[in-house]
């Protein structure tokens, strides 16, 4: 779901108005955390403007999470990847 007028999620939304069960939800359920909306903010900025620091971190550790499983999987498929071509 995206507000097309702000450009905005439904995290960018939860987090603004610190729905934090809200927040969570969406995001086990894979919502982007790095999405920015029209002005440039992310749902953790959006957090941060709406003065819920704990939201924010919340936010900040599991964006970090997903990009740092990003790069062992990438480390990962490169590994396989060298290894089929040198057999």
């Amino acid at each position: 779901m995206v507000d097309y007028e702000k450009g905005q999620t439904a995290l960018h939304k939860a987090a603004w108005y610190q729905r934090r069960t809200i927040c969570c939800v969406l995001v086990e359920a894979r919502a982007c955390l790095t999405r920015k909306d029209n002005q440039g903010n992310t749902p953790r900025m959006q957090a941060l403007r709406a003065d819920d620091r704990e939201l924010a971190a919340y936010l900040e550790k599991r964006s970090l999470s997903l990009k740092e499983k990003i790069f062992k999987t990438s480390i990962t498929k490169k590994e396989k990847h060298s290894t089929m071509w040198f057999c």
